[in-house]
């Protein structure tokens, strides 16, 4: 018992011995009837007599004494059995809601790639797996540069088929898994390399997306520069 248990057994002990009827006696509340249940050995004994069914007053031997009436002001000595210390909570019963909220910008890429029918067939696999499994799966795949430059490789041939800029949710991807590819780098980053709008095209630094056409007038997908500096995939730009 901590010392504010104590201090209340403590009362309630002494109000044991007082009438029933005396004025200002306190309720019993239900921590009371806990701490009664945890620490008093003449209650226990008590229900102990009640659901045996012995016949003899159970009562009988388990009346409050003097010294009871005075344990508010001179606590007995406590021959009740060590308390038992709560069992702590669980150091991992929050782990999942704190992993989830720090992994929020990579769950949101597992959701990009995974409503990507052909992407999320080739990173994720077609045997389905439950969240976890799929997120250590993309995020291995993710970390590794020629997998960035596969991705980049298969929007590119979107972007032509379509004659128009990647949408949304796929510089969404791009942009993810360049995130995951970093975290293995300190002192240097692979970056998106991007082309001037207006500028006159140049084969050494642009990639056309059109058949013809001297200068950029859109930028249909930003090209990929490894963490060496070297620029592996120029942007793929729109021409007229």
């Amino acid at each position: 018992m901590n010392k504010q248990e104590q201090k209340r057994f403590d009362k309630l002990r002494y109000e044991a011995g007082r009438e029933i009827d005396a004025f200002a006696l306190e309720k019993l509340t239900y921590p009371d009837l806990l701490l009664l249940l945890k620490e008093d050995k003449n209650l226990r004994k008590l229900i102990r007599g009640i659901t045996k069914g012995d016949k003899a007053d159970p009562l009988e031997d388990i009346q409050p004494s003097e010294s009871d009436k005075d344990a508010a002001e001179i606590p007995e000595e406590d021959t009740s059995l060590p308390e038992t210390p709560a069992e702590p909570e669980a150091p991992m019963a929050r782990a999942p809601e704190v992993l989830r909220s720090t992994l929020t910008l990579e769950l949101a890429l597992l959701t990009e790639v995974s409503a990507d029918t052909e992407i999320a067939a080739d990173w994720l696999g077609k045997t389905p797996e439950n969240e976890g499994h799929q997120l250590v799966r993309l995020i291995a795949r993710a970390a590794q540069w020629e997998s960035i430059l596969d991705l980049w490789d298969r929007l590119a041939i979107r972007c032509k088929d379509r004659k128009a800029a990647a949408r949304q949710t796929e510089l969404t991807m791009l942009n993810g898994c360049l995130r995951i590819h970093n975290l293995i780098w300190r002192s240097r980053q692979a970056s998106l390399t991007h082309a001037a709008i207006g500028s006159t095209y140049d084969h050494r630094q642009h990639q056309r997306g059109t058949s013809s056409g001297e200068n950029i007038t859109a930028e249909w997908l930003p090209g990929l520069t490894n963490a060496g500096g070297i620029t592996q995939r120029s942007p793929l730009v729109e021409t007229r």
